[in-house]
């Protein structure tokens, strides 16, 4: 952190010397802004006219713990975050909010545990896009389940994972939700 705290003012000198050098330029004020905002993602909308939609978004998360008798329709907690780059994935609600309008990738695996049941969607503002199922019914092993899907979102609308049945049983650091804007 103290590296990058020092090569901040190095970098801004060196953009205002090759500003000040080409002053007839009148690009130069823009791109200086812009360097401004790339230094500083989190003002970006506000400095400059740059594309925060180029702003890299990624997450993924576990379970911290094994669930079992979950409800019908219940939104799945992926409370054991590892990644959440860019901060979009919330482990309190288990909801992923898009920043900025574009294509992202959603997956998710589930893992059942002998003789359980896990069935679940991918869901995008409350409607189902993708679905899982990992049953294990009858069986004495644990059984994996992975589903992907590629989604349209605009700024502000959400995913998550929700249940489909009652009763289940999910293994967990072996079940993950995992997303990035493409």
């Amino acid at each position: 952190m103290a590296t990058v705290a020092l090569m901040v003012p190095v970098v801004m000198y060196t953009a205002l010397l090759i500003v000040k050098s080409e002053e007839s330029c009148p690009k130069n004020e823009e791109l200086l802004s812009c360097i401004r905002g790339r230094l500083k993602p989190q003002q970006c909308d506000e400095i400059c006219s740059c594309n925060c939609e180029d702003r890299k978004v990624g997450f993924h998360a576990t379970l911290s713990k094994s669930l079992e008798d979950i409800g019908m329709h219940v939104t799945v907690v992926y409370d054991a975050v590892k990644t959440n780059f860019g901060g979009c994935y919330d482990p309190i609600t288990g909801v992923f909010t898009a920043p900025s309008d574009g294509l992202y990738y959603f997956s998710w695996t589930t893992l059942t545990e002998p003789k359980g049941s896990f069935i679940t969607s991918l869901q995008h503002n409350n409607n189902a896009v993708a679905g899982n199922h990992a049953r294990a019914n009858g069986l004495d092993e644990y059984l994996p389940s992975s589903q992907s899907a590629v989604v349209q979102m605009k700024n502000g609308e959400t995913v998550y994972i929700r249940t489909w049945a009652q009763g289940q049983y999910v293994s967990g650091f072996w079940s993950s939700f995992s997303g990035f804007k493409i």
